[in-house]
């Protein structure tokens, strides 16, 4: 008896993901032209109309793949060819859909095939993809349904080379399928290293909503995810699919009463399952007119577009993200009854491990509970006496006025962007808040040199300075310099980041008062002395210590340097309750001489209660990066307990610390910088946004 297709799919239509190397065969992985930025040269280029708006995350994509894959296959049975079986048996017919799948694709005649071996670089990826899923979804399209199509591996675009405006020949897709007759685009294919698009899942997993903007790419997440819209923008194509083979991700593009947009499902795992192949199967199914796909409430994410084009706010939330993702819910949300309010969690989301989707998902719960004690492993009730016995300590501290150990005034020369006459001298006055540290100079008013060549940040202008003392010992600090009157850029705010990188700062700093903290804090971050305002004007600016120079690889490991101190540098950041959110190498920094790594631009950071390596997304990947295609010795939650018990720490959230015992008062921290960022936003809001119509339709 031959069984219906649908019913076969979903029992039998599986691949199984090769091994990783071993140690002994890996090699130093060449870098990916493919996640490189988009030019931007490239998408002026397009035609601005196809160009898309936003992004958002579609939870039940995948979901409506799989029924849309099953309404097309409805009663279709099993067939050998196309018009019928002819002198197959039934089992012949069987066995030969069989032989698409695993195990038996994996071998022929008892020989491993040899993409069958491992991945390690995403060209590994792709001959699977090409001879494993592409080639089941050909063969049963053209059996079951009399379709053909056909793939083809990094095909030329008509806009590439002989003087057309594409001059990267290197820029190309990987897989593009097609008709027969090359006049028909139905779906794009980017292989990844599994190592590689964990970055692009981390964006996925935390954000549910992005608003595109490809002037401004930060970071290997939004420069693959930007890479893949740009692809399908200029294929044409409505379908997309990022996949390392291990897992995938499936991309959609929209029109929308508004222009433009691109959904994406969450991380979809192959390894021993159907539904990889049976969602592809539906997206090209769909493309080929058999079947129609239900969309997601583009109206819904049309309301989110219109409410996201204001800026976010700091400390999580529902507003507009760092550089379009989720954001703040406040500029503080620090308030007698703030526990009772609904907070951002990391999330359970689904097991790890072969579980479909399997994406993590942001999470929400009522926190009524005390958190555990920030120092030693001990009795709970004594760690309760611990927890108040710090706040004591840190209760004498007033935060709403500057303490005396704070320097006032500063000068500062060689800041060329404040005109002539600033730039040889340039008074700059601390703003009121927290006891930050004082400079180390006897006299009067310390005077800082701009040694370092300007650079332009996320935030603002980046500058290196130096303190020279009366005995020639040299002192350097990192200033970052934002305009209040500077205009935002797309729905970024430059006050409000510059003002959540202060609150963090502040939140660190009164901590400091508990010395067990201070020493994990100054192990991970750089030490802050203030933020000030040029007298009477609209700059402000952030002062840090100069603690090095920043990787110059994401996440490779200077040569003096050892991963594990990386991994511990992330593990003690995350104990604090910190999530960094942007900890790309640009934020990143090493010191040779102490060989410690420390974290640096704090503006897309916010708090949450971390589950360390349990759950949290971010100490995942990243230890998964760090490790990929080596044997470790000791698994991440083992290597979690050795840094902790060294450190005497234990994971907390000291922003609800601090709020629990009423020691931050942030509504008076940075007040005139607070202005200018509510100011913006108050000017966007009543600001008249025109939204453009667009005829054009994807295919």
């Amino acid at each position: 008896m031959i069984p219906l297709a649908k019913d076969w799919f979903r029992e039998y239509a599986i691949f199984n993901v090769p091994p990783d190397p071993p140690p002994e065969q890996i090699r130093t992985t060449r870098p990916s032209a493919s996640s490189t930025k988009v030019n931007v040269d490239h998408v002026n280029s397009l035609d601005r109309e196809l160009l898309p708006l936003f992004a958002f995350r579609d939870d039940e994509k995948v979901d409506r793949l799989l029924e849309a894959a099953e309404r097309a296959l409805g009663d279709k049975q099993l067939k050998g060819y196309s018009n019928g079986n002819g002198d197959l048996s039934d089992d012949a017919v069987i066995d030969s859909y069989a032989e698409l799948f695993s195990p038996r694709v994996e071998e022929r005649y008892g020989v491993k095939r040899d993409e069958w071996m491992w991945i390690e670089y995403e060209q590994d990826a792709t001959r699977l993809i090409r001879s494993g899923l592409i080639y089941a979804i050909k063969s049963i399209l053209a059996r079951l349904f009399g379709r053909q199509i056909i793939s083809v591996e990094t095909p030329l675009h008509p806009l590439y080379g002989d003087g057309g405006p594409i001059t990267d020949a290197g820029e190309r897709v990987d897989i593009v399928i097609m008709n027969p007759e090359y006049n028909h685009f139905y779906a794009l294919c980017e292989a990844k290293r599994s190592a590689v698009l964990k970055n692009a899942v981390v964006l996925t997993s935390h954000y549910d909503f992005l608003l595109v903007d490809f002037s401004h790419v930060e970071g290997l997440d939004r420069q693959i995810m930007y890479k893949a819209f740009f692809y399908m923008v200029l294929w044409k194509c409505k379908f997309m699919w990022l996949s390392s083979f291990e897992f995938s991700i499936i991309l959609q593009m929209h029109q929308t009463s508004v222009g433009a947009a691109v959904s994406y499902s969450q991380k979809l795992n192959q390894d021993g399952r159907s539904e990889p192949f049976r969602a592809l199967l539906g997206m090209m199914l769909a493309q080929l007119g058999e079947v129609t796909v239900r969309d997601p409430d583009l109206d819904k994410q049309v309301e989110k577009y219109r409410a996201q084009e204001f800026p976010r706010k700091p400390f999580g939330g529902s507003g507009g993200g760092p550089r379009g993702g989720s954001g703040g819910n406040g500029w503080n949300d620090i308030h007698p009854n703030w526990l009772e309010k609904t907070e951002r969690t990391s999330g359970k989301g689904k097991k790890r491990g072969n579980s479909g989707q399997g994406g993590r998902t942001s999470g929400s719960k009522k926190s009524v509970r005390r958190p555990h004690a920030i120092t030693n492993k001990v009795d709970p009730i004594i760690s309760l006496r611990l927890t108040r016995s710090a706040s004591r300590q840190l209760m004498s501290h007033n935060t709403s006025k500057t303490d005396k150990g704070s320097t006032p005034v500063i000068r500062i020369a060689g800041i060329k962007c404040l005109g002539p006459d600033l730039e040889r001298n340039a008074l700059f006055e601390l703003v009121p808040g927290v006891q930050f540290p004082s400079f180390p100079s006897t006299a009067e008013v310390p005077f800082l040199r701009v040694v370092g060549g300007k650079g332009t940040g996320a935030t603002g202008i980046l500058y290196k300075t130096q303190l020279r003392k009366a005995d020639g010992t040299k002192h350097f600090y990192a200033l970052k310099l934002v305009d209040g009157l500077r205009p935002g850029r797309g729905n970024v705010n430059f006050c409000a980041d510059l003002y959540n990188e202060y609150i963090n700062y502040s939140l660190l700093q009164v901590a400091k008062h508990d010395k067990h903290l201070e020493e994990v804090i100054n192990r991970v971050t750089t030490a802050c002395f203030g933020l000030y305002r040029l007298k009477d004007c609209s700059w402000f600016m952030l002062i840090t210590e100069w603690a090095g120079e920043p990787l110059k690889e994401s996440w490779v490991i200077p040569e003096n340097g050892d991963k594990d101190e990386l991994l511990a540098s992330l593990t003690l950041f995350h104990s604090l309750g910190l999530e960094h959110r942007d900890c790309d190498e640009k934020n990143i920094v090493f010191n040779p001489k102490t060989k410690l790594f420390k974290f640096i631009d704090l503006c897309d950071a916010v708090w949450h209660d971390c589950p360390g390596f349990c759950d949290c997304e971010e100490m995942v990947v990243r230890w998964e990066i760090l490790n990929d295609g080596s044997v470790t010795s000791v698994n991440p939650l083992e290597f979690q307990r050795r840094v902790m018990d060294k450190y005497g720490m234990e994971f907390c959230n000291l922003r609800k610390v601090l709020a629990w015992d009423g020691l931050v008062n942030i509504y008076d921290l940075g007040k005139c910088l607070r202005e200018f960022a509510d100011g913006y936003e108050e000017s966007r809001k009543e600001a008249k946004v025109n939204f453009l119509g667009y005829n054009y339709s994807y295919s």
